[in-house]
């Protein structure tokens, strides 16, 4: 079985269906009514959004800044946190070694 019709042309026939012109004209009225932007009502969302995201990173970064509490010397607290490992490796003639890591 052929079809000697374009694919573009059966998806036409196929879907063809006749609008009123009552309801063809409510909808255009409705359309043009419609507030054109919608900014003000996605703004106090944005910011709401925004307020809680600075929340969740203050939160989140607190346990971070106490490794840096003693700000004259701020890498004593991580040197105290660090796991003694005391590795040395050799290559191309350099000596390589941690004293220490996390």
């Amino acid at each position: 079985m052929t079809n000697d019709k374009t694919l573009e042309q059966r998806i036409h026939t196929l879907y063809a269906v006749t609008v009123p012109s009552e309801l063809d004209r409510r909808v255009s009225v409705i359309l043009m009514s419609a507030p054109s932007s919608r900014h003000v009502v996605r703004r106090p969302r944005a910011l709401a959004a925004l307020v809680i995201a600075a929340v969740l990173v203050a939160a989140a970064a607190g346990p971070a800044l106490t490794m840096f509490e003693n700000w004259s010397r701020p890498f004593d607290n991580l040197w105290a946190a660090a796991t003694p490992v005391d590795v040395s490796v050799t290559a191309d003639g350099y000596e390589i070694t941690a004293y220490r890591a996390y």
